[in-house]
C-alpha cells in the first residue's frame, strides 16, 4: 500500500500518495494481549521499552489478523487519556524511539481525545466557540502525529482511523472517503475503518440513515473474511434512536427492539444514556452499562455514565468506584471528575473536592455543576468572597436556576461591594416569587437590593 502525506490547511486534510514504508517487528516481552489498564499503569510508569515491544508486535500480527487489527486498535484506546501529565511521557517516547510508529499513534490519539473534550458533547449550535479552538488546536497536533507515524509505516489501520476521526470533526468528506477506500482496496473487513466510517455517516455528522444502510450492505458480504462485522447490524436503527432523542420513549422503543437482536455495546451504551438522562430511570441505565462493560471492551466514558446514575440513586460507594476507575484511565474526564468533585463536597472533604471540580474545567468549563459547588465551597467554606462569586456568576450564565446560587451569589456581591448585586438579587427575588423561600433570605435581599439602588456609582446597574 502506498504511503500518504498529510497537510493541514485549517481544519482540511489533504492526503497525497508518498513511497510505501516496510513494516517493522519485535518481540512483545513480557505483556500479551490486549488490556487498557495494563497499558495505562505501564505508560504511567513510564515503561516505554515494554509498551514499544508490545505494540510493535502486535502492529505486526495486525496485517495478518482481522482480530489483531481490532486488538490494535482497542489497544490504541488506551491513549486516549486526558491525564496532562501523559503528554511529557509520550513526548519521551518519542525522542527515545523518534522511529517507531507506536509512539506517534499513541501522541495522536492522546490529542485526538483532548481535542473532542474541548469541543464537548452538545449539538454544533450549543457549542462556544473557544470549545470548538480548543478542538482545532488539539486536532492540528493529532494530524501531525498521525502524519508521522504513515511517514514511518503506512501500513497498519490505527493512524488512518485517526486522521477519519479528525475529518469527522468538519465533515471533510472528500478525505473520509479516499481514506477508507485507500485501506479497504488491501483490508476489505476492516472492523476498524467500518467503526469509524458508520460513525461519519450518522446524521448528526456528515451522513444519512440511508447511506448507512447502503454501507451496511456492502459490509454483509465481507462477514465470511471478518465475522466480527456482524455486531454492526443495526447500526441504521441505532442510528435512527439516537436522531429522535428527544422523544425519550420512542429512542427506547427503536433500541428495545434492535438489542434484543443484537445486544451491541455501543447499543447498550446508547440506550443506558437514555435511561439515565432522558427518562431519569437510573437503575436501568446501570443495568446496560454494565452489560456493555462485560460484552464490550473497557471505556471511561461508560465508567463515568454510571457514576453519574450510582450518585443519583445516592449510592456514593460506588459511584466513587466507578469515577475513580475512570479517571484512571481518563485522568481529566470532566464528568467523572464532577461525579467525585461532589462526593468530596457530601463528605467535607473540601480541598479535594476543589482539586476534582477544577481538573474538571480543563474540558468541562462549560458546564454549570462544578462552578456552582466551587462557589459554595469558596462562599461558605473558605470566605473567598471574589472566588465564590466567578464561579457562581459562571453557573448562572451557564444555565443554573438555583435559588441557593443565586442567593450565595448575591451576598458574596455584597461582601464584594459589587454593583452587580442589583442583578443578582432581581433575580432571586423573580426566583422565589414562584418557588418557596425563606422569609429571612428574601428580607435580606431586599434590604440589599434597595440599598445598593441608592449607591451612586450603582446607577449603570439600574437597568
Amino acid at each position: 500500500m502506498a504511503g500518504l502525506r498529510i497537510l493541514i490547511t485549517g481544519m482540511v486534510v489533504i492526503l497525497i500518495i508518498q513511497t510505501p514504508v516496510a513494516a517493522v517487528s519485535a518481540s512483545t516481552g513480557d505483556m500479551t494481549g490486549y488490556d487498557r489498564k495494563a497499558i495505562t499503569v505501564l505508560l504511567k510508569q513510564g515503561k516505554l521499552d515494554r509498551l514499544e515491544s508490545f505494540f510493535t508486535a502486535l502492529t505486526t500480527a495486525s496485517l495478518k489478523s482481522y482480530e489483531k487489527e481490532r486488538e490494535l486498535y482497542q489497544a490504541f484506546l488506551a491513549f486516549e487519556n486526558s491525564d496532562p501529565g501523559l503528554e511529557r511521557i509520550l513526548k519521551k517516547w518519542i525522542a527515545k524511539k523518534p522511529d517507531s510508529y507506536s509512539s506517534h499513534v499513541a501522541l495522536g490519539y492522546y490529542y485526538l481525545h483532548s481535542g473532542w473534550l474541548a469541543r464537548g458533547g452538545r449539538f454544533s449550535d450549543e457549542t462556544w466557540d473557544d470549545q470548538f479552538k480548543g478542538m482545532a488546536d488539539y486536532f492540528s497536533l493529532a494530524v501531525k502525529s498521525f502524519k508521522r507515524a504513515l511517514e514511518i509505516n503506512d501500513r497498519p489501520i490505527p493512524a488512518y482511523s485517526g486522521v477519519i476521526s479528525v475529518a469527522t470533526s468538519n465533515c471533510d468528506v472528500v478525505s473520509i472517503n479516499y481514506i477508507a477506500k485507500k485501506v479497504l482496496s488491501s483490508r476489505p473487513a476492516s472492523s476498524s475503518i467500518y467503526t469509524l466510517l458508520l460513525h461519519s455517516m450518522k446524521p448528526k455528522w456528515c451522513g444519512s440513515i440511508g447511506m448507512l444502510t447502503s454501507l451496511l450492505k456492502d459490509i454483509r458480504k465481507q462477514y465470511k473474511k471478518n465475522p466480527y462485522l456482524k455486531i454492526f447490524e443495526g447500526y441504521d436503527e441505532y442510528a435512527a434512536a439516537d436522531s429522535v432523542k428527544q422523544d425519550c420513549q420512542k429512542s427506547i422503543t427503536i433500541l428495545d427492539a434492535l438489542i434484543r437482536r443484537n445486544p451491541n455495546p455501543l447499543y447498550l451504551e446508547d440506550r443506558g444514556d437514555v435511561y439515565n438522562y432522558c427518562i431519569d430511570d437510573e437503575r436501568k441505565s446501570i443495568a446496560d452499562y454494565t452489560q456493555a462493560l462485560h460484552v464490550g471492551p473497557l471505556r471511561p466514558r461508560i465508567l463515568a455514565d454510571r457514576a453519574v446514575a450510582y450518585y443519583a440513586l445516592k449510592d456514593f460507594r460506588r459511584a466513587l468506584a466507578n469515577a475513580d476507575e475512570a479517571i484512571l484511565l481518563d485522568g481529566n474526564n470532566p464528568k467523572a471528575l464532577r461525579v467525585r468533585g461532589r462526593i468530596h463536597y457530601r463528605e467535607r472533604r473540601y480541598e479535594s473536592a476543589i482539586k476534582d471540580l477544577e481538573g474538571s474545567l480543563r474540558f468541562g468549563g462549560f458546564s454549570y455543576s462544578a462552578h456552582k459547588y466551587l462557589g459554595y465551597i469558596y462562599y461558605k467554606h473558605r470566605k473567598d468572597y471574589a472566588k465564590a462569586a466567578i464561579h457562581l456568576e459562571q453557573a448562572i450564565q451557564l444555565g443554573s436556576r438555583s435559588g441557593k446560587a443565586l442567593y450565595y451569589l448575591t451576598k458574596a456581591f455584597w461582601y464584594n461591594k459589587d454593583c452587580k448585586l442589583i442583578w443578582s438579587a432581581g433575580e432571586y427575588l423573580k426566583h422565589c416569587a414562584t418557588r418557596s423561600c425563606k422569609s429571612k433570605k428574601l428580607q435580606w435581599t431586599q434590604t440589599a437590593l434597595t440599598a445598593y439602588r441608592n449607591v451612586k456609582k450603582c446607577e449603570s446597574f439600574q437597568g
